[in-house]
């Protein structure tokens, strides 16, 4: 991918972190602990560099320049990837405003996983450890009993499990698939949505 021609200034202010155009060759980084300054000779130095902190999602970005968009989307992705079902609700929330940060109406939509087998799924922001639908046939109690769920009204709201055997109420909303624990809840629109317990086993 050939590097946006536009130039940005990466700079620390009152512990929140914006990307600001200017008109010259490098790039600033000011770091929240000490508030020094790295310089860098462009935008794939300084991106290197940057997304490959740790926490780097925990930074506030503001005023990012669309030419940055599709770069930035990018790395936030193989990001996704690479931290799969690792990342708390807490911790999806800082990455969301990222995502915020470079919506354009719909063309760079990030990709959602599976907080199970990792399987691309729809995006929605709201539940971003939910699970896809073949593995929603793979829940159990905790005694590995298979159940599943679904709405308690027509107008998709309230949420009921079942046994998938004995067709008896499951009255939890906790669910599991091997180790790994679950929770069902209404979704939005209607329908069940299940997604990965913060502190699960991965």
């Amino acid at each position: 991918m050939k590097a946006p021609q536009t130039l940005l200034k990466y700079s620390y202010h009152q512990q929140e972190f914006a990307f600001q155009k200017i008109f010259n060759r490098s790039y600033s980084l000011y770091s929240k602990t000490t508030d020094s300054g790295q310089s860098y000779e462009g935008w794939e130095d300084f991106a290197q560099d940057f997304f490959s902190k740790e926490d780097w999602f925990t930074a506030q970005p503001l005023q990012i320049d669309s030419a940055l968009y599709s770069s930035i989307l990018e790395h936030i992705n193989q990001f996704k990837k690479q931290a799969h079902s690792k990342l708390s609700f807490a911790e999806h929330k800082w990455l969301y405003a990222w995502e915020g940060a470079i919506y354009d109406g719909g063309k760079n939509i990030p990709i959602q996983l599976c907080s199970n087998c990792a399987v691309e799924v729809p995006y929605f922001a709201r539940y971003p450890k939910s699970i896809c639908s073949t593995c929603i046939t793979l829940l159990t109690d905790e005694k590995g009993q298979q159940v599943d769920y679904g709405n308690t009204h027509a107008m998709g709201y309230g949420v009921q499990g079942v046994y998938k055997n004995s067709k008896e109420n499951y009255n939890s909303l906790d669910c599991f698939i091997g180790a790994k624990k679950f929770r069902a809840g209404e979704h939005r629109f209607g329908g069940v949505v299940v997604q990965l317990q913060d502190h699960s086993p991965k």
